[in-house]
């Protein structure tokens, strides 16, 4: 028999709870049978205990499990019941509310119905600090039901999303249906993945061409104004040994310095010009023609 906390209306929770522990369970293996009920309350996890422990002597439940379904600094926890005691629902209830706790609770009309299967989901998915008989041989049957049930409410929800989603129901047409559609849509990606790869090689090469050919006429202009000039007179003769002159009118170059001319008598000697001065040859870049050019620096 467990310990019954110290608190106002001692004498009277012993008497009730001696009261129900004395009535008689249901040998019918119906559920019908069975009183269901969840019992929320508030307190901390030694007097949650405590109050559960009262509960378990009182009513001999086929099933007792509890948690903190919130954070536990609210000292919420919720609990689920099942027992075959012959007891109303009001007796209960009124026996609870006797130890202070704000206790309230809430009695199931069917056995794992959406709301039963709901509270046991809650506690035993989100709760915390768990407390019961939940993988104990005597709740079995319950726990079969309840993971049973359960897995029938998953899947409604899962075949109403697809509905929502799709607009379609999960059934073997339709699933057929939606892989025809899925794959003629990949085929068409595909195709148009092909048909872009394509247009990119073309543009690619037709770009490659446009820039060789530009390349090309642009050669051939070069060239083209370069014969030109050439014509006109335009561009510097070549003086001695093949090395252009500059077009400067007012500047005579100086003659080679094993010719004659070389001397400081000569008319192209310039007074201001030093007397030592250095011909430096360089090759030019060569012209369009392919010739090559060669100026005279001093």
């Amino acid at each position: 028999m467990p310990v019954i906390p110290k608190g106002e209306n001692m004498q009277r929770i012993a008497v009730d709870m001696h009261a129900i522990r004395n009535l008689h369970c249901s040998t019918r293996r119906s559920t019908s049978e069975y009183l269901m009920f969840c019992l929320v309350g508030f307190g901390s996890i030694e007097r949650r205990d405590s109050l559960l422990s009262i509960v378990a002597w009182a009513l001999e439940p086929v099933l007792l499990y509890s948690a903190f379904i919130k954070d536990i600094a609210t000292t919420e926890f919720e609990a689920i019941v099942i027992t075959k005691k012959q007891v109303e629902m009001s007796t209960v209830d009124e026996w609870l509310g006797l130890f202070n706790m704000s206790v309230c609770c809430i009695e199931f009309e069917n056995y794992m119905q959406p709301d039963m299967v709901t509270c046991m989901s809650r506690i035993h998915h989100t709760g915390k600090h768990w407390h019961g008989s939940l993988k104990t041989k005597v709740a079995a049957r319950v726990r079969r039901d309840f993971y049973k049930e359960y897995s029938k409410q998953q899947q409604a929800k899962e075949t109403q999303r697809v509905l929502d989603v799709t607009g379609l129901t999960v059934t073997p047409r339709n699933m057929l249906t939606l892989h025809s559609r899925v794959g003629s849509l990949q085929d068409y990606v595909s195709h148009l993945e092909n048909q872009c790869m394509s247009m990119s090689r073309l543009l690619v090469e037709s770009t490659r061409g446009r820039g060789e050919l530009s390349t090309q006429t642009g050669r051939d202009m070069l060239a083209d104004a370069y014969r030109r000039l050439q014509a006109a007179g335009q561009l510097p003769e070549l003086g001695a040994y093949g090395a252009s002159v500059p077009m400067d009118t007012d500047a005579v170059p100086p003659p080679p310095p094993d010719s004659p001319a070389y001397a400081p008598t000569s008319p192209g000697w310039r007074e201001s010009s030093p007397p030592n001065f250095r011909v430096t040859a360089f090759r030019a870049r060569p012209p369009p023609t392919g010739d090559v050019t060669l100026y005279v620096v001093r």
